[in-house]
This record gives C-alpha cells, sequence and structure tokens, in this order.
C-alpha cells in the first residue's frame, strides 16, 4: 500500500497534485514529439530533392490535370503571374507571386490556385520529378499559360 509518507508528500493532495503534475508533463512530452515527427504523407518535398526547371533541363512539363471545384475565378485588372513548385506526385508544394495588380488579388488566386489546382508531374526520361512551373492568368481569372 502506497502511503503520502513513501511519496515525499505530507498530504493526499499534495500527493494528487504532484501525480497530475507528472501525467500533464508526460502528456506534453508527448505531443511536443509527435509535433517534431513528419509523416511522408505530408512532407510535401524530400529535403534534398532536386526541382528542375522545363527550360533549363529538358525535362516534359507538368500538365493541369483537374480544377476541382466549381468556384468562379478571381478577375484581376492585369495578369496575375506565379512561380510554383510542383512535386513528384503533382502537387503544388510552393507558390510566389511574380506579378500582381494588388495584394489581395494575388492572395486570392494563390488560394484559389493551392485549392483547385492539381498536376501530372513532370518526367525526366520518364520518372516522375519536382520541377518548377510558371503559371500566368489572364484578366478574367484564367489559366492562360500554360495550357
Amino acid at each position: 500500500m502506497l502511503r503520502y509518507s513513501d511519496t515525499g508528500c505530507r498530504t493526499r493532495t499534495e500527493m494528487v497534485w504532484h501525480c497530475f503534475l507528472s501525467i500533464y508533463c508526460v502528456l506534453v512530452t508527448l505531443a511536443f514529439s509527435a509535433i517534431g515527427q513528419t509523416d511522408s504523407s505530408h512532407v510535401c518535398l524530400a529535403r534534398g530533392a532536386t526541382i528542375y526547371s522545363p527550360a533549363e533541363d529538358h525535362i516534359k512539363t507538368p500538365k493541369l490535370q483537374i480544377v476541382q471545384g466549381s468556384e468562379k475565378p478571381i478577375k484581376s485588372t492585369s495578369p496575375v503571374v506565379f512561380d510554383a513548385v510542383i512535386n513528384s506526385t503533382g502537387r503544388i508544394c510552393d507558390i510566389h507571386v511574380v506579378k500582381a495588380p494588388d495584394r489581395e488579388t494575388a492572395r486570392q488566386l494563390g488560394h484559389y490556385v493551392g485549392d483547385y489546382f492539381r498536376f501530372s508531374p513532370a518526367t525526366l526520361e520518364g520518372k516522375p520529378v519536382a520541377a518548377r512551373l510558371r503559371l500566368v492568368f489572364d484578366e478574367k481569372g484564367k489559366l492562360a499559360y500554360p495550357k
């Protein structure tokens, strides 16, 4: 039988409090260790992965496969240009604004692209690879390049 004095506690309340703190510390440690672990399904690009450029590396460029959803694209006062990194599964991993009429249009169109666009991956000698791709949208918010 465990007695309060065996735990170094003077009262039952003190022992319960120490047990609570111990359990809390274990749970916090487990939570932080889980955050530090990366599941391969959540990794967009493997560390050290090569990102190819269609113009420089003579790869077959990623092709737009599906535009999911029926949400209308964002209209703009001038063309909007993005540089995107498409991984070897066709997922957009990174997107940067190159040219946009204003910050809000760039933000909205960037979210639209990230949420609804999927690509077939670029290929090099028949194998899927990660690649940079320039996306150009016209004033109506439609993809002008690549088609």
